[in-house]
């Protein structure tokens, strides 16, 4: 991990590795028992791969990594307005999931802009 990660960086890159697990657990359950249909695992693929990528911009305070944030921000957006729609308790749970990283990502995207 790069020394210039602070903590919120520290928070995010937690957040999105908790949400990329989340993600991916829950793709595989859906596709094997239902009920998501083929647009909401399509959200929460896209959700987990941003998830680890960012990750690994953040620890490595990558140039790029407020970009990654910030489409981070919107693919968790995303995958939770999905996962809300899906009437199973442990989906909703990932959704929520989802919006605490989506609200992490988004302050290290702002915390990087602000700072330039």
């Amino acid at each position: 991990m790069s020394p210039h990660v602070n903590d919120d960086m520290k928070f995010c890159i937690e957040a999105c590795l908790s949400c990329h697990e989340a993600c991916t657990e829950t793709t595989a359950r859906l596709r094997m028992q239902g009920p998501g249909d083929e647009g909401q695992i399509g959200a929460l693929l896209d959700c987990a791969e941003l998830c680890r990528v960012t990750a690994s911009f953040v620890a490595r305070d990558s140039a790029l990594h407020p970009m990654a944030a910030a489409l981070c921000a919107e693919s968790c957006q995303r995958a939770a307005r999905d996962c809300q729609r899906i009437d199973d308790d442990a989906v909703r749970r990932v959704a929520e999931i989802c919006r605490r990283t989506a609200d992490q990502c988004r302050r290290v995207a702002a915390g990087a802009v602000a700072a330039i």
